[in-house]
């Protein structure tokens, strides 16, 4: 791969590209958001510039390009990445947008104003804000972990047990592991239902 070169400036936001390869998407609300951080603390830009490839299509920055284009600014900060190829233009375009860990809402509540992190276009969950408030249930979240469970090839059971009899049963599964030369206790599960098919004639 050709050694990576990088170069930096301000350049005309009519003369950038959008990535028509972007796979991210902006609701109005939070495009709203970030026009307002721009407006509210532009400097934030030259901390955060956009980042371009050689023929100045966004490889990182999408969405601000299109909030500079919609509040009519003329000039932004630019990083420009000569050398990419086509595999890792796509990989830095993924690797950008990912949100690595979670929010620590205990520590934000005890040291930040909920109202500022807001408006800087943090989106609060209200169960956060309000200790009598239930945390969100994400019905579309939840439909589409359930699609992929059922379609995957990895199925689970569940049982619960009292604290005692968990035990009991877990030095039993244990046991037969051992005893079997099994590798975990699913294993042990299936073993013990061939078994018990087999003495009852149920296959």
């Amino acid at each position: 791969m050709e050694q990576i070169k990088t170069e930096q400036g301000n350049i005309k936001v009519s003369d950038i590209k959008p990535n028509p390869a972007n796979p991210r998407s902006i609701k109005p609300e939070q495009l709203k958001k970030l026009k307002k951080s721009i407006m509210e603390f532009p400097d934030m830009l030259s901390l955060r510039p956009l980042v371009l490839d050689e023929d100045n299509v966004v490889v990182g920055g999408n969405m601000r390009l299109r909030a500079l284009t919609e509040l009519g600014i003329k000039e932004t900060p630019y990083i420009k990445v000569y050398g990419l190829d086509e595999e890792k233009r796509k990989e830095f375009l993924i690797k950008d947008n990912l949100n690595y860990g979670e929010w620590n809402w205990d520590t934000l509540k005890a040291d930040w104003n909920f109202e500022y992190i807001e408006d800087w276009g943090l989106d609060i969950p209200n169960w956060v804000q309000d200790e009598d408030v239930e945390p969100e249930f994400d019905k579309d979240m939840l439909d589409k972990a359930m699609s992929k469970y059922l379609e995957g090839k990895v199925k689970q059971i569940i049982c619960y047990f009292e604290p005692k009899t968990y035990e009991t049963t877990i030095k039993q599964l244990e046991y037969i592991m051992g005893r079997e030369g099994l590798e975990n206790h699913t294993q042990v599960l299936v073993h013990l239902l061939d078994l018990y098919a087999d003495s009852h004639k149920l296959k």
